[in-house]
């Protein structure tokens, strides 16, 4: 019997299979590479978005010649009103010192004012005082000697003095008076009763 032929399988060679995968390496990196290089050849040919930039938009919204204007107009008109305002303030300032001149001016008419009664008191006091005196040494004298001083003197300044006396005193005084004295003195006096009465 013929023997059996058997096919012998052919020897692998060493090393064979990290060949294959470090072929498989430097293929995957060629593709990452070639994948890479391509994005940025599409992105350095796409077109850039532009973002808009806020200097730019501003200069774009002022850039029209009617809003130019109505904001020349605006700062205009407030540089007038901040100018009338600085007259006003000024104006006011100025009234502030006029009103306190003149209250301080008030105020020391009103102590001169104040001194004046005090010292019109004083005087109509000290009158007051010097006059009765008078009256009462009048009131003490003789008659006769009394009716003497009384004919030198004028009507109306002898009245003053007969009228503050007591009424017999001042009766006797009169009594001794010429009749024209007597007559000028009772009438100034009569005059100024009839005066008070009304």
């Amino acid at each position: 019997m013929p023997a059996e032929h058997r096919e012998t399988p052919l020897p692998r060679r060493p090393g064979a299979r990290p060949l294959v995968f470090v072929m498989g390496l430097l293929l995957a990196s060629a593709a990452l590479r070639t994948g890479l290089a391509w994005q940025e050849a599409v992105a350095a040919t796409a077109e850039p978005v532009r973002q808009p930039h806020s200097e730019t938009a501003v200069a774009d919204c002022t850039a029209d010649p009617d809003i130019a204007r109505l904001l020349d107009e605006i700062a205009g008109r407030a540089a007038q009103l901040d100018r009338r305002d600085a007259r006003i303030a000024d104006r006011m300032a100025a009234l502030q010192v006029i009103e306190d001149d003149v209250t301080a001016d008030l105020a020391a008419i009103e102590a001169a004012e104040a001194r004046l009664d005090a010292a019109l008191a004083t005087a109509s006091t000290a009158a007051d005082e010097d006059l009765g005196r008078l009256v009462a040494m009048y009131e003490r004298m003789d008659p006769a000697d009394a009716g003497r001083l009384f004919q030198a003197m004028a009507p109306d300044f002898a009245s003053g003095f007969l009228s503050r006396m007591r009424p017999e005193t001042a009766a006797a005084i009169l009594a001794v008076l010429p009749s024209e004295s007597a007559y000028a003195i009772s009438v100034i006096i009569a005059g100024r009763n009839a005066g008070v009465t009304q």
